[in-house]
């Protein structure tokens, strides 16, 4: 009998994994607000966090500047961890199976300006990717397209 956990697709809808079938991603996540807005990305199947995958021999801290400065044009300072996750998740560019450890920093922007025509893998591409900043007050409304609860952790950030 196969070991199973319980996942969920791009669209947030519940799905059971195999464990033998998962893959480890350890990922980073940044939260930068100014001036009651936050930065996130929308994509096709609703908004996330600027941030992604660390990769093999990178740094903490030069992974979560490197996904930021990509994906937004920003390059930004690291203020604290707000919150580590583990989260289970069908990778939408890979079709994988995932078990995340996921890492969501508050950063300050130290400079440059949103990139509308951002760094791109194909497939973050594929999913019309794009920075914008989302009123801190619009966050309940907007579709969130993330296996974590985004809005709690931003709304820990906060505080």
């Amino acid at each position: 009998m196969n070991k199973t956990v319980l996942g969920q697709d791009k669209d947030g809808n519940k799905i059971e994994m195999n464990i033998s079938d998962l893959s480890w991603r350890i990922s980073v996540y940044g939260i930068v607000i100014k001036d009651e807005k936050i930065l996130m990305i929308s994509q096709n199947f609703g908004y996330s966090l600027p941030g992604g995958g660390i990769d093999l021999g990178e740094t903490i801290d030069n992974a979560i500047r490197r996904e930021v400065l990509d994906e937004t044009g920003y390059n930004v300072q690291i203020k604290k961890i707000i919150d580590v996750q583990t989260s289970f998740f069908r990778h939408p560019s890979f079709n994988k199976d995932v078990h995340a450890i996921r890492i969501f920093f508050s950063c300050e922007i130290e400079s440059g300006e949103l990139n509308e025509n951002p760094d791109l893998t194909p497939a973050e591409k594929s999913w019309n990717s794009k920075p914008e900043w989302v009123e801190l007050s619009e966050l309940e409304n907007i579709k969130i397209g993330d296996s974590a609860d985004l809005v709690s952790i931003i709304k820990k950030s906060i505080k």
